[in-house]
């Protein structure tokens, strides 16, 4: 029985340590602009700090990210904070919210690895739970190369249309 009670308190307090500070890392890869998300969820009462790591191309410098702490009957999420990171690990930027909606974070990026964290405290009865959103925003010149594809399209399209009805 003695042997019982000691390992009930290992796993208490095993449990303990792992709700005060939980800590996952994510791998995206390179970033394009298709919007990568995750999910996280944490125990009540834990505090938690985040990380995803990703690479910029060249072709896409501007990179978007959002986090929302989701609110339901019993889950919430308080001090949320983005914090982007470079390479060597300094903080590029940060932005934080008390109350746990939505938070949005860009910035301007060279080519290379970075690392964005986001951290706060689960603090509903069962917990709380955040979605994570991170995309790269095209360069101006693809988004004119992109328009001009779609005017030759169209242009196209109605020439087409045009010999139908003449004919």
């Amino acid at each position: 029985m003695n042997l019982l009670k000691k390992l009930a308190v290992v796993v208490a307090a095993s449990v303990g340590w792992m709700g005060s500070a939980q800590a996952t890392t994510y791998e995206l890869d390179t970033l394009s602009p298709t919007v990568q998300q995750e999910t996280a969820f944490h125990a009540a009462g834990s505090t938690f700090a985040d990380i995803y790591n990703f690479t910029v191309g060249a072709q896409y410098q501007t990179v978007f990210a959002s986090a929302v702490g989701t609110s339901a009957e019993q889950t919430s999420i308080s001090n949320l904070m983005l914090t982007f990171y470079s390479a060597d690990g300094s903080v590029i930027g940060e932005s934080s919210l008390s109350n746990g909606s939505m938070i949005d974070l860009s910035g301007a990026f060279l080519s290379g690895s970075y690392s964005v964290g986001v951290s706060g405290i689960a603090n509903g009865d069962l917990g709380g739970e955040y979605q994570f959103s991170i995309a790269a925003v095209p360069e101006p010149g693809e988004w004119a190369m992109l328009l001009a594809g779609l005017a030759v399209l169209g242009f196209i399209a109605k020439r087409k249309t045009n010999g139908l009805m003449a004919g």
